[in-house]
């Protein structure tokens, strides 16, 4: 009776781990660029972000307001799409990220976003 109950607990405290996900703050979210992109702060606002449509209709300058300045993973040159860093993991003892994962954000034709997705390098 002990090992279930132990068993229980254990589950779920790791089940409760596993999904962080935090309301979205944009303070928040810009504070943890740069070397704290490592960290999961990001990745853990990206839902509430993208489910509450906070980017949509929102031209690029009031996207780099809210989440900061683009970034560029393949050196394209595109106007209609964006990359937003939002979070690098590393392997044990990786120099280099192992993946990289942006906000994919597209522009229509009048400069708005019309849609939002995450993009994995992996």
């Amino acid at each position: 009776m002990k090992i279930k109950i132990i068993f229980c607990f254990c589950l779920g405290v790791f089940l409760s781990s596993c999904n962080q996900n935090t309301e979205f703050d944009s303070e928040e979210w810009k504070r943890n660029g740069g070397i704290r992109i490592t960290l999961e702060k990001r990745m853990n606002m990206v839902d509430d972000l993208m489910d509450k449509e906070i980017l949509l209709q929102k031209s690029e300058s009031e996207v780099e307001e809210i989440i900061g300045h683009s970034s560029n993973p393949h050196n394209m040159d595109n106007r209609t799409t964006k990359y937003y860093a939002v979070q690098e993991i590393y392997g044990w003892a990786d120099i280099d990220p192992k993946e990289l994962i942006y906000l994919k954000v597209q522009y229509n034709d009048k400069g708005l976003v019309e849609s939002v997705n995450l993009y994995s390098t992996e």
